[in-house]
């Protein structure tokens, strides 16, 4: 191995060691800019409810950031999200569950498929990521729950769109957006109950996020 490679794995390798935590996110999940401004980053398995939530918000005045992959950039501001794309799939009956607004909201119908699919307006600029909402739905019963867990954020350190890309500089820039997103954003797991609606998912993690910001402001 050449020694400028031998030198930056070296230094990776002490980077890793010397985090108390890392965890973050490179282009993944739902983002969208919530009311009382605040924003929030979605993640979930297929089938969690990431962009029926977002929608959802949407439908309730929010802005979208971007729908299925997100870019993140550690400044000195914290994390921003960017602005990605406005595509948004939708099934059919979460739009039946939105008033005539929030289906105005969301934006002009493309076409459907096995779903319907919009042109949703995005937000112009990065912006500051403050909540990260780790959705997941493993068909128990019971109550919602919604919990800072920054234990789960963990799993995104081997995430990303790009996943061929294990170059040692995209990688160290992978870390220190780990790292910087663990010290600015509050993560939390949202264990779902079945059967419950997106739309009552979506009210219940607007209420945290407000109790969040309301924590913030103090």
């Amino acid at each position: 191995m050449p020694e400028v490679n031998r030198r930056q794995l070296t230094e990776l390798q002490m980077r890793i060691r010397n985090r108390g935590r890392i965890f973050g996110a490179m282009n993944l999940g739902d983002r969208m800019r919530l009311g009382r401004g605040i924003t929030a980053l979605f993640i979930g398995g297929s089938g969690t409810g990431k962009t029926s939530v977002a929608a959802h918000f949407v439908a309730a005045g929010a802005s979208l950031v971007t729908d299925d992959v997100l870019v993140l950039e550690p400044t000195s501001r914290g994390v921003l999200a960017h602005p990605g794309s406005g595509l948004v799939n939708l099934d059919e009956s979460e739009l039946r569950a939105m008033d005539e607004l929030g289906r105005r909201r969301l934006g002009q119908i493309l076409g459907r498929s096995e779903k319907l699919h919009f042109s949703t307006d995005v937000i112009d600029r990065g912006v500051p990521l403050d909540l990260v909402y780790f959705l997941r739905r493993d068909g128990r019963e019971g109550a919602l729950a919604i919990s800072a867990d920054s234990r789960s954020t963990q799993q995104l350190l081997a995430a990303g769109f790009l996943a061929y890309l294990r170059s040692p500089a995209r990688l160290v820039n992978h870390l220190d957006t780990c790292a910087k997103l663990s010290e600015v954003a509050l993560t939390c797991s949202v264990d779902v109950p079945a059967g419950l609606p997106a739309r009552v998912l979506a009210k219940e993690i607007g209420a945290h996020a407000a109790v969040h910001l309301g924590r913030c402001r103090r």
